[in-house]
């Protein structure tokens, strides 16, 4: 029982990508994606940390048939825009960034002292 509970809070992310619920536009752009992933034959597996690199990969523009239309892939820009939405949604920052990103300090800013001029 406790390696199961272990194993899933390690697989958190992964668990959370595989059964989460999906529009039929999200399944269109995942299947889309895969069909890149399985035509460029790139071993990544769906959910993974690679998966996640490579939908962050998307989001930089470093994969054009997939966010430049025409190709084989997409036919237009709102094509493009879908799976844009899909790798912006299902991009997760690493573990270790999600946690540093609320502990900045607040800057201060200046209150106007009044009558003193």
């Amino acid at each position: 029982m406790c390696v199961v509970v272990l194993f899933a809070v390690w697989q958190e992310d992964r668990l959370a990508c595989l059964f989460s619920p999906k529009t039929s536009e999200e399944r269109w752009a995942e299947q889309t994606i895969r069909a890149y992933i399985d035509t460029t034959q790139l071993e990544i597996a769906y959910c993974s940390v690679r998966y996640n690199t490579f939908l962050k990969g998307i989001l930089l523009g470093d994969v054009p048939e997939l966010t430049n239309p025409p190709s084989a892939f997409i036919k237009n820009g709102a094509e493009s825009q879908i799976i844009l939405e899909y790798a912006a949604q299902n991009f997760h920052l690493p573990r270790e960034m999600r946690s540093s990103l609320g502990t900045e300090i607040p800057a201060i800013e200046a209150v106007p002292i009044e009558g003193g001029e």
